[in-house]
């Protein structure tokens, strides 16, 4: 005999009912694609059940995507594991210490593909006491940002670049302010910003990242 068989409330009341008593967040995102409909930008919001409202503080249905409305998403790797799970079609499991955009939590996150939406399960630790541990990485955590910031503010162009292609993964203000191309952040920097110092500059960037060797130029 079948499972829904024997349940006295019909399974989609039953869905509803489980995600509205539920101690544990649940968010349904779905992607947003570039126009070639085959890399993802960011997510859409779709539904938070009420333990993510209460945790997260937002709406049912937040109207801003997921990396407009937690920016910090794309340097602890929360974006990057969203996206790759939903692209595997696999389940997956991440673990983060969050101290970004009004959160400081340390997150134990499970998602899977169902469909064209990303189901996102989440536990937050925030109101439990935290172990040794937790607390060791939250002061990594908060030295990191203290870092972040100051190279944020500094009166100079930085950048920092992730594998070999190079991607973005932090621009400061001022390089956000002098590069000819907008969203730089989770880009090569050969398809972001072709114009920012031509392919000299490319093959220093491959050069730094095959050797490993430091290399230092004089600006003109």
């Amino acid at each position: 005999m079948a499972f829904t068989s024997l349940l006295p409330v019909a399974p989609p009341d039953l869905l509803q009912a489980a995600l509205e008593v539920s101690l544990t967040g649940f968010i349904l995102f779905r992607p947003v694609y570039e126009a070639d409909q085959a890399t993802i930008t960011d997510l859409a919001y779709v539904y938070l059940n009420p333990a993510a409202q209460r945790w997260l503080h937002l709406p049912e249905c937040p109207a801003e995507s997921f990396r407009t409305r937690y920016p910090g998403a794309l340097d602890t790797g929360i974006f990057a594991f969203y996206r790759d799970t939903f692209l595997a079609g696999q389940p997956g499991r991440y673990d983060v210490n969050y101290q970004h955009d009004g959160l400081d939590s340390y997150c134990q996150l499970a998602a899977r593909r169902a469909g064209d939406l990303l189901v996102v399960s989440f536990s937050d630790t925030a109101d439990q006491p935290r172990t040794a541990v937790e607390e060791a990485r939250a002061r990594a955590e908060r030295e990191r940002q203290h870092f972040h910031d100051v190279l944020w503010q500094l009166p100079a162009q930085v950048a920092t670049y992730q594998g070999p292609h190079h991607v973005f993964s932090f621009v400061n203000k001022r390089f956000s302010a002098l590069a000819a191309s907008p969203g730089l952040l989770g880009r090569p920097v050969r398809e972001a910003a072709p114009g920012a110092g031509g392919p000299e500059v490319a093959a220093l960037l491959d050069h730094v990242y095959t050797t490993g060797e430091s290399v230092h130029l004089q600006e003109v």
